[in-house]
């Protein structure tokens, strides 16, 4: 009797330690759920999406809110100005790996960058760099991932053409003849980045 209770009993330890099925799962699936999550964000930046796809994947810490706000006053925080806020420019992006610890996910993301804007209203430099590495921190609030506190901004050379591109085709000649000469010289700006833009190759910079 003693001995098929201790098997019985040693049965029972067994299955306790073993893991659960439904934990591995789980854990998979956050994996794929948070990486879903960077690849919606990744692609609605590099398309310059800032209004309304970006914008609802994104959370941000107090902190950096209160530094958004001061810096963006009045516009929303979370939303940048393709012409005017620092950003990259890349041709290309690539995620290549992604880890999840219980609330918290980091995502590993390499692109292929060209050129950067250091500062708001500032020009685009060349700066390239073959291997950018960037690692997206997400975080689980409620039923879902979102990105926490993401890095400046890493948009498409091609898009950023096509954005100067419409954005100068507005301004015909009517426009340009009563225009100020703030006006004209912001005009001259948009002009000289795209020249910039177009020049750009992945062998520019350093």
């Amino acid at each position: 009797m003693r001995l098929t209770q201790k098997i019985l009993l040693t049965f029972l330890l067994g299955c306790l330690l073993i893991p659960a099925p439904c934990a591995a799962g789980d854990g998979a699936n956050e994996i794929q759920a948070a990486k879903q999550v960077a690849e919606d964000f990744l692609k609605a930046e590099f398309e310059g999406n800032a209004f309304d796809k970006r914008i609802n994947l994104i959370r941000f810490s107090p902190t950096r809110e209160a530094k958004e706000i001061k810096a963006k006053t009045p516009l929303k925080p979370h939303v940048f100005i393709w012409d005017w806020d620092p950003l990259y420019v890349v041709t290309s992006y690539q995620i290549t790996g992604v880890t999840v610890r219980d609330s918290r996910a980091v995502v590993t993301v390499i692109y292929s960058r060209l050129a950067d804007r250091a500062k708001p209203g500032g020009k685009i430099i060349p700066d390239s760099k073959e291997r950018d590495l960037v690692k997206l921190k997400l975080i689980r609030d409620g039923e879902r991932w979102w990105v926490l506190d993401p890095h400046l901004p890493r948009i498409s050379r091609d898009v950023l053409i096509a954005c100067y591109e419409n954005d100068l085709a507005s301004f015909d000649d009517k426009w340009l003849s009563k225009a100020s000469e703030e006006q004209k010289h912001i005009y001259r700006q948009k002009q000289e980045m795209l020249k910039i833009l177009k020049r750009l190759s992945p062998s520019s910079g350093s």
